[in-house]
């Protein structure tokens, strides 16, 4: 994979991290009443690990 495709899933990744953190910031007890919250954890951490995994790659084109 070369370093622009490695970046470009990185920022799509981490825009979605941080959306699904901003909604539960933004938006806990309203999903924790509706029994959502757990999908939206593990949305935020399932986007965290592949940001982090993405990061420790290295480019074909190095």
């Amino acid at each position: 994979m070369t370093r622009k495709n490695l970046q470009e899933l990185i920022n799509t990744h981490r825009a979605q991290m941080e959306y699904c953190k901003r909604l539960l910031d933004q938006s806990y007890y309203d999903l924790e009443a509706t029994d959502e919250e757990t999908k939206w954890i593990n949305r935020y951490l399932k986007h965290k690990k592949i940001v982090e995994w993405l990061e420790n790659q290295i480019p074909d084109d190095d």
